[in-house]
């Protein structure tokens, strides 16, 4: 339970990503929960999956939830179900018309998704990580080492989910605050609508930028709250 003077913050990894992805803001929210994927079912939605995930983690109480990348998409089609007051994006999108042209013209092949063969994904990406060495940013060799150590099934489930995502009507019920990098590449910032663009930061601005991504968070939550 959070405490009186610090509401609860909830925030999902993005996709292939974990805990690891926030360690600026554990280090600064006291009562911050990074929840464990769950496992999807066969041909499930994003939206069936959110909603599964929003019951599975729901703390009784109301909160602020929010998500890095694909976390992000997640979070905002779980705010309706957990009582959230607000959702936080960071470095994700409103809806896919913030995605990357190249993402947005492969959405109506999102089912072939199924037969492309993840399980090489680990092995590349530790492959990246021996290449790289110290020639690569910390941010990118962490990022690696994550997607490396995920599930190539559900990263297999995530890529078609969010290729065929279409929001729900729940989308929007809680505000929605948006802080993205200025030079993302996945989701441009010119098709962000953001509330605010970190100068310099790329996809991965929880990590890169951490303090401006954890200054963002609590102004909105105090302002909200009144912690």
């Amino acid at each position: 339970m959070a405490t009186a003077d610090e509401p609860l913050l909830i925030l999902i990894p993005g996709m292939g990503a974990d805990e690891r992805v926030f360690r600026a803001q554990q280090a600064s929210f006291a009562n911050l929960q990074i929840p464990a994927w769950i496992k999807p079912q066969p041909a499930e939605t994003l939206i069936g999956y959110a909603r599964r995930f929003a019951m599975a983690i729901d703390p009784g109480q109301a909160c602020f939830i929010g998500g890095a990348s694909f976390g992000g998409i997640v979070a905002l089609e779980m705010a309706a179900r957990i009582n959230a007051r607000a959702v936080f994006l960071i470095g994700s999108i409103r809806s896919p018309g913030g995605m990357h042209w190249g993402l947005r013209a492969v959405r109506p092949l999102a089912r072939m998704t199924l037969a492309l063969p993840f399980p090489i994904l680990g092995p590349l990406a530790e492959l990246s990580l021996y290449s790289c060495g110290r020639y690569s940013n910390i941010s990118t060799r962490s990022l690696l080492r994550q997607v490396s150590d995920a599930d190539a099934s559900f990263l297999r489930w995530a890529v078609r989910a969010v290729l065929d995502w279409r929001p729900s009507t729940e989308v929007g019920r809680a505000p929605i605050y948006q802080i993205h990098g200025a030079k993302d590449r996945v989701f441009p910032a010119r098709l962000a609508a953001a509330d605010m663009l970190v100068s310099g930061a790329g996809h991965l601005v929880s990590v890169t930028h951490g303090q401006a991504v954890n200054q963002f968070i609590a102004e909105r939550m105090r302002k909200m709250s009144g912690w």
